[in-house]
């Protein structure tokens, strides 16, 4: 399954794309075989029903519904990265250290657009920048640098509750923009490569 989000807008320009293609069958390896030119901007040709990189099927109509808009938001890998490398800090000597935490929050953060644009092959920028978003709410609620940041800007007013405060605002505020996320449909503005 592509990575990027695909949207009713995508599928009428793939459809006026193909029919002005109309004598040649869309496949898979034609879009391998014309790979962008360093610089250029990464384009793909979407066909209803069926998605840019392997020919597969998407979701009824071509178009990607509410959940697989949802699992293509949150940048699971870059969680994953944060969980894992948050994990080995906090069972080293280094786990007070918050520049370490910083410096783990700080490297995941960045890794998300990195990994999305040229591993996941994301080429919506504006899909790229909310899964971005996205990040930073799920790091919120992990725990981590980002959420101690937010409970020492509380302490000095909320005395012994800013810990259970930020819990409860860090933890509502994912399962809002977890729910309302899917809403949300990416221009068609592609990501640059090598910029």
């Amino acid at each position: 399954m592509s990575r990027t989000i695909v949207t009713r807008s995508d599928l009428e320009v793939a459809q006026r794309v193909r029919k002005t293609q109309r004598s040649e069958p869309f496949t898979p390896s034609k879009l391998e075989a014309s790979a962008p030119e360093a610089g250029a901007v990464r384009t793909e040709t979407l066909v209803e029903g069926e998605t840019a990189e392997t020919g597969e099927a998407t979701s009824p109509g071509g178009v990607d519904g509410y959940f697989d808009r949802l699992a293509k938001f949150i940048p699971g890998e870059a969680v994953a990265l944060y969980v894992t490398l948050g994990g080995i800090v906090e069972g080293s000597q280094f786990a007070e250290d918050a520049g370490l935490q910083w410096g783990v929050f700080g490297f995941s953060l960045l890794f998300t657009p990195f990994y999305l644009a040229k591993v996941a092959r994301v080429t919506k920028l504006s899909q790229v920048l909310v899964s971005t978003f996205a990040f930073a709410v799920w790091s919120l609620a992990i725990g981590g640098a980002l959420q101690s940041a937010v409970v020492q800007a509380l302490a000095p007013t909320m005395a012994d509750k800013a810990d259970a405060l930020v819990a409860l605002i860090s933890s509502l505020a994912l399962v809002a923009f977890t729910a309302l996320v899917p809403v949300f449909a990416p221009d068609a503005r592609p990501v640059r490569e090598n910029a």
